[in-house]
């Protein structure tokens, strides 16, 4: 039996509530109803509940650009925002939207990369944000915020028992006990956004998760014990030190320099961590929606499942997901269901982040702002081909050390692209041109030059010409350099 057959889909006379759980770093092809052999059961369910959009793309690498697309429904040239720089006031928004029209609205970033440091919590009645409104230790400070907040204070115990018997997983079972509590709250109709960072480096899971996909590592018995010893794994070709590393920049630029920097074990062993941070991901979806149920806040709903980019696995040299338009990296699940969406349907056109704004608009009976770049997937043109961009940034100093001068150039550079059924074209702000075959992404090493020009006013047309900023000048304070740091994008 579906455990959620009870949830009325139907339409009812006040509009639907809106319902975003972003997945950060989720790969489709990690899931089975995109055919991983993997079991993801929550994610089956829901695929059998709504729609199924295969070939659904990010416009942009990293959280930044591929949330400022997701609220804005723009491009990153049209926006403004490529790379990590603020969200400009004067383009639409898709929680401010959703709040002029009388909804309720909530949010919970992930990483600070889309926190209101970078002006991301327009349009949220409340922002909930980990780094600076958790609490996450026995401070004075700490405590006040959980008496001040009872959602906060509530799933404390529960919490310090699952930490002690399982280990840390960085408060996202708490995290999600709380997205619970907050969107249950909310007057209906609401507009209730979650980015859950469990899929994210360092792929740190609890028990049984790590031991369970790499059956040789070794880790204390209890959570509680993980400060007095460490983990080890029984292989000789497999240094837990160097797959560590890959999640800093430093590691990212010895694994890009040097392809025996990971041996084909230790990368086996980076996929299987990463595998069971997926299958933790599912099961504690599967658990925030049985919440959710048992208070009423799935009935007319339109949830939206997807990620906002992928992750390189040692795929040609890389890891993360920072740089390069590539599969492994664009390529996102995209799951609806609700009210208005056919359940059990597949489709295999193009998508991009940005039709999400338009589409629920569409689905709630909003108007589409104008100036959005992205198209209703529900009645409205199919696409045949999509786009992605960001912008020029520095990289981390740490690049100097271990690759050319032409590497670290290239990966400098902002970068256009067009993927269709046959090519994947990239154009860099160093006017250079590439072009790849899909799906294979092998490179044409003499492509046609009347191809390319097509290709390029393509790009031009929709993108423009010019390339989005990709870094500002900035200062944070030090709870938001901690999440960076952790995160890997910081040295």
């Amino acid at each position: 039996m579906n455990p959620y057959e009870c949830i009325s889909m139907a339409s009812t006379e006040r509009p639907p509530n809106v319902l975003m759980v972003v997945c950060d770093t989720l790969r489709p092809d990690y899931l089975s109803p995109y055919g991983a052999e993997l079991s993801t059961q929550f994610f089956d369910q829901w695929a059998s509940r709504g729609t199924v959009f295969e070939n659904a793309y990010a416009a942009g690498p990293g959280s930044s650009i591929s949330h400022a697309a997701l609220f804005s429904g723009q491009y990153p040239s049209t926006s403004g925002v490529g790379g990590q720089v603020d969200l400009p006031e004067d383009v639409p928004h898709i929680a401010a939207h959703f709040q002029s029209a009388g909804y309720d609205t909530f949010g919970m970033p992930g990483p600070s990369r889309i926190g209101s440091h970078w002006k991301y919590d327009r349009g949220f009645d409340e922002y909930l944000e980990k780094w600076a409104d958790i609490p996450s230790s026995i401070s004075v400070d700490d405590l006040r915020k959980a008496v001040a907040d009872p959602t906060l204070l509530y799933p404390m115990p529960k919490e310090f028992v699952r930490r002690a018997l399982y280990g840390d997983d960085h408060h996202a079972s708490y995290l999600l006990d709380v997205f619970a509590r907050k969107t249950s709250a909310l007057e209906e109709p609401y507009f209730s956004f979650v980015n859950v960072t469990i899929t994210h480096g360092p792929y740190q899971t609890p028990r049984p998760y790590k031991e369970d996909a790499v059956p040789l590592l070794d880790r204390p018995a209890f959570g509680v014990l993980d400060r007095f010893g460490e983990e080890r794994i029984q292989h000789s070709n497999v240094d837990l030190d160097h797959i560590a590393e890959i999640h800093n920049p430093s590691g990212f630029a010895k694994e890009l320099s040097d392809d025996g920097f990971l041996t084909s074990a230790e990368l086996d062993v980076v996929r299987s961590f990463y595998q069971a941070t997926v299958e933790y991901l599912d099961d504690q979806l599967e658990a925030l929606f049985q919440r959710l149920d048992r208070r009423g806040s799935l009935e007319n709903t339109i949830v939206v499942l997807l990620s906002d980019h992928g992750e390189y696995l040692g795929e040609r040299g890389l890891t993360g997901h920072m740089h390069f338009h590539y599969e492994e990296c664009l390529h996102i699940p995209l799951i609806l269901s609700g009210p208005g969406v056919s359940a059990g349907e597949r489709r295999s056109d193009f998508v991009s982040l940005i039709d999400v704004f338009p589409t629920l608009c569409d689905l709630t009976g909003l108007d589409v702002p104008d100036d959005v770049d992205g198209r209703r997937l529900f009645g409205g043109r199919n696409r045949t081909r999509v786009f992605a961009e960001n912008g020029p940034r520095e990289v981390s100093p740490v690049f100097q050390k271990y690759l050319s001068d032409a590497t670290v150039s290239r990966l400098e550079r902002g970068l256009k692209s067009v993927r269709t059924t046959e090519h994947l074209y990239t154009l860099d702000s160093g006017r250079e041109e590439r072009l790849f075959e899909t799906p294979s992404e092998t490179a044409v090493s003499d492509p046609d030059p009347d191809r390319l020009s097509e290709y390029r006013q393509l790009v031009h047309d929709e993108l423009g010409e010019e390339f989005p900023p990709g870094a500002q000048d900035d200062d944070f304070d030090e709870a938001i350099e901690e999440n960076l740091r952790h995160l890997g994008y910081l040295s």
